[in-house]
């Protein structure tokens, strides 16, 4: 009688009962993997925004040391502005020394003025700058490159991703005509030629994009790498430029890649021409037509449209934040 009773209570797991564990478990399992999840992105999230204020506050350092913001290139045509006799350079190389970089910014040799590569200075822009990365983007390290790369003529010249673009405004133009019609055209806080004073937002520094994320999910999969941009150079002061600006005629998110954009839920960081960060939803009031892409500026005639079309009030709340001195105010996004 002893012996039948040890040998029920030992008796191991039916079938059924194995089964009812593992469901519970993957119930578990499931309820547990969205809250990790979320918790992740959120500290990603987090590191996201602290890289943005410090950009935010090295182009301020920028502005006080050479009174004016960055502009966003330095072309053959330019010898006036706060980065003349630099030709190629974008204001991502010239804020390195304010983010302590200085070591990089000296490696790829920036005082010679044109792009000048050797090995030292391929390798120092191939080099991730963790502060330009946001974590959660999903593009690699050096995919960027290679596709701006053969995309842009550029040769071998070539450098890791950022994902912070500066705000070239709400409409981007190409123009090659003089610098002061390149001036008059570029409405947005990173001006093409010779870079605009905090002053010059005269739409409220706290109601201006600086700068904002590139990243994200592009429309057509095989631009995915064109999402995110180069932080070393681009083509000309000239040009749409959009390797390292993005413009407001084109909603967050909307997988364009001349669009500010992440790969956060539901909308992107942004930092504010007063260093604040903000989170921009993707849903924020976008009004169509007017401001649209593309318009080659060669010929002045051209601008008086332009400019009348910039300062007109039936733009979204998304225009109005691009523009640094339309006039339209913002009341909150």
């Amino acid at each position: 009688m002893a012996a039948l009773r040890a040998s029920r209570s030992s008796r191991g797991f039916t079938l059924v009962e194995l089964l009812v564990v593992i469901a519970i478990i993957g119930v578990l399992v499931g309820l547990l993997l969205p809250a990790v999840q979320a918790a992740r992105e959120s500290s990603r999230r987090s590191k996201c925004v602290s890289n943005m204020k410090q950009i935010a506050l090295a182009i301020h350092n920028f502005h006080d040391a050479k009174t004016r913001l960055p502009q966003a290139c330095v072309s053959a045509s330019v010898s006036t502005g706060t980065m003349s006799g630099n030709m190629g350079w974008t204001w991502n190389v010239f804020v390195l020394p304010f983010m302590e970089h200085q070591d990089v910014y000296d490696a790829i040799k920036v005082p010679n003025g044109y792009p000048e590569w050797g090995t030292g200075s391929k390798t120092a822009a191939d080099a991730p700058i963790s502060s330009l990365l946001c974590p959660s983007c999903i593009v690699g390290l050096n995919a960027t490159a290679a596709k701006v790369t053969a995309d842009m003529g550029w040769g071998d010249i070539h450098s890791s991703k950022t994902n912070y673009l500066a705000n070239g405004g709400p409409k981007a133009t190409y123009n090659n005509g003089t610098s002061t019609s390149r001036q008059q055209a570029s409405l947005g806080a990173i001006r093409k030629d010779n870079g605009i004073t905090l002053k010059d937002v005269t739409d409220g520094t706290s109601k201006t994009i600086l700068i904002g994320e590139g990243g994200g999910k592009a429309a057509t999969a095989a631009n995915d790498v064109l999402m995110p941009s180069l932080w070393v150079c681009t083509t000309d002061s000239g040009s749409y430029m959009t390797q390292v600006l993005r413009y407001g005629a084109v909603k967050i998110n909307s997988g364009d890649t001349r669009a500010f954009g992440s790969s956060h839920a539901g909308g992107a960081n942004f930092a504010m021409c007063d260093g604040a960060v903000r989170f921009i939803d993707d849903g924020v009031e976008f009004a169509a037509g007017g401001l649209q892409w593309g318009a080659d500026l060669n010929d002045a005639t051209q601008l008086p449209a332009l400019l009348a079309d910039y300062v007109s009030p039936g733009k979204g709340v998304f225009q109005k934040l691009v523009a640094r001195n339309d006039g339209n105010s913002v009341t909150d996004f």
